[in-house]
């Protein structure tokens, strides 16, 4: 049996922040800007340069077991603020290195872990009003513009890029990125929808997406309770060698398994995905995927088993499943029958609204969702360079400004440059913390106000400024204003102080709130470990049997 090594207080917090300050420095050059470039390289030699950081800390893994332990926690809390909203890795990061650097001293010097906690989530509360309160809703398609250009590091040609691809297919709309075969970037807004549903086995997708083209594809308004049911349609797919993703109500768990088995055995190449909605905007969503891809919705209330055969199958030109949503780009449905079916659409929504029946409000808004996904289409950028390795890295930054144009429809923007974060800063320093139960939970709290500021510090130092003094001279300014401007601060792209939403320099609400509250919630994790149990590696090294290894 495998010896395990146990680490006690200090000394597992002091291994595990190690490695989480050598990520955060790593990270934080990103920042801002003129933030700088990482270049990453795996273990055959190929190269990335990135400036994305949520690609950093992928990249990121120690052999030490307590180290990597430490960067796997603050990974997974700055995944989760890409995953929400699809941005603010570098920020989260950076905040939660801050956190658990200093909170680790105040521990180091006597105060309790729990209470320490306590306060920075009640400090994290009054963080989420204060960026509420500075917050502006989106309303232009000059802010989208703005916050694409930012997101792209000031790249103002792919900013305009996004914010046209935006306006063609909405805000909500689906995108597809894709790398280009030359060095142009282009945008093309095609036939095809997305719908929040993914794979149901990650057997389906190693790489993390299941991914095709001339996808066949079986659309099911029930369950598939067993495999007999679509025998024949495998046996078909086998043989051909052609890719199948089957949407149903529901999978019976056997059925899922026996796909898994059969894909991971390389017999199957296949792919199983419940179908988006719920009762009859099931069969609604169903026929919409049906009409683009030319395939017939089986349902057992009006076939027969026998039914089921090749036949009924569609064909999806492109398409791309992750854990999450499923992307259909293009299909076997003819452009005559797509364009009477989403007119057909139009004409009920119009009756309706002539109608206008508020009991059936909620029935219109579903229809003009539908009518929206269908007659947007998706839109596809191709992102060109010069090179792979710029291909690749302006695609990383294409990646983040789609997703900070989505997040800022959300729920608004603050002025950017981390001087949102600063506001709140200064405003909690005049929160009244006498209410708190002791010393310790006013430091945790006192602890995320000093935090906070990082972000616009490490932006500073990454355009070569000291980020201290750039905090002073806002501050400065400030109080030398009648009415102070909340918006008054750094802008590192011309190294200027001006006021940064009349420039542009802002950021979304979404991004900025999430990144805080899971820093805040791994720092805590952190700071109240008391101990740790990891695998002894001179005893995992001598267990390797050398007869195994190639």
């Amino acid at each position: 049996m495998q010896n395990r090594v146990l680490d006690f207080g200090q000394e597992a917090r002091t291994k595990l922040i190690s490695g989480i300050n050598e990520l955060v420095k790593a990270v934080a050059v990103t920042l801002g800007p003129k933030g700088r470039n990482v270049l990453i390289t795996d273990s055959i030699g190929v190269q990335h340069v990135t400036k994305d950081g949520v690609t950093v800390a992928r990249a990121i893994r120690f052999k030490d077991k307590l180290k990597d332990a430490g960067v796997q926690l603050v990974k997974q809390a700055s995944a989760q603020s890409n995953e929400q909203a699809g941005d603010g890795t570098t920020t989260a990061t950076v905040l939660a290195g801050e956190m658990i650097n200093q909170g680790h001293k105040l521990i180091v010097g006597g105060a309790a872990p729990i209470d320490l906690q306590r306060g920075m989530v009640n400090a994290a509360e009054i963080i989420y009003s204060s960026l509420k309160y500075q917050s502006s809703p989106v309303t232009t398609q000059e802010q989208i513009r703005r916050i694409a250009t930012i997101s792209t590091n000031g790249d103002e040609f792919l900013g305009n890029t996004i914010a046209e691809l935006m306006d063609k297919v909405g805000i909500d709309g689906a995108v597809k990125v894709e790398e280009s075969i030359n060095s142009e970037t282009s945008i093309q807004v095609v036939e095809g929808l997305e719908f929040n549903r993914g794979y149901l086995s990650p057997y389906f997708a190693p790489s993390g997406a299941f991914e095709g083209t001339d996808v066949s594809v079986l659309l099911m308004d029930c369950s598939l309770d067993t495999v007999p049911e679509v025998q024949g349609i495998l046996e078909d797919a086998a043989k051909s060698k052609k890719q199948i993703v089957i949407l149903a109500h529901d999978f019976n768990p056997q059925v899922i398994n026996f796909f898994a088995h059969n894909v991971a055995k390389g017999i199957l190449n296949a792919c199983l995905v419940k179908a988006p909605s719920f009762g009859i905007n099931r069969t609604y969503e169903l026929n919409d995927i049906a009409v683009l891809t030319g395939a017939t919705v089986y349902s057992k209330a009006i076939h027969k088993p026998s039914d089921l055969k090749v036949d009924l199958l569609g064909t999806i030109k492109n398409l791309n499943v992750t854990a999450k949503k499923t992307l259909i780009v293009g299909g076997g449905g003819t452009t005559e029958a797509i364009d009477k079916y989403v007119a057909d659409i139009k004409a009920n929504i119009d009756a309706m609204e002539k109608a206008n029946e508020e009991l059936k409000e909620y029935d219109l808004e579903l229809l003009r969702t539908r009518y929206s996904k269908l007659n947007n289409g998706v839109g596809i950028i191709r992102v060109g360079g010069s090179t792979e390795i710029e291909i690749k890295e302006r695609r990383d930054r294409v990646d983040d400004a789609i997703a900070a144009t989505r997040a800022a429809s959300e729920e608004g923007v603050v002025v950017g440059g981390g001087t949102a974060l600063l506001n709140a800063s200064i405003e909690l320093k005049s929160y009244d913390t006498s209410k708190f139960a002791n010393d310790d939970v006013r430091a945790g709290f006192n602890l995320v106000i000093a935090a906070i500021t990082k972000p616009l510090i490490s932006i500073s130092e990454n355009a070569g400024e000291n980020g201290d003094v750039t905090i002073n001279n806002i501050i400065t300014q400030r109080t030398k204003d009648v009415e102070p401007n909340l918006n008054f601060g750094y802008d590192a792209y011309t190294g200027k102080y001006v006021d940064l939403v009349e420039t542009g320099v802002i950021d979304p609400v979404k991004v900025t709130r999430l990144a805080v509250k899971h820093a805040v919630s791994v720092a805590g994790i952190v700071l109240t470990t008391e101990a740790t149990v990891t695998d002894d590696p001179e005893d995992l090294a001598a267990s390797v049997n050398p007869n195994m290894t190639f």
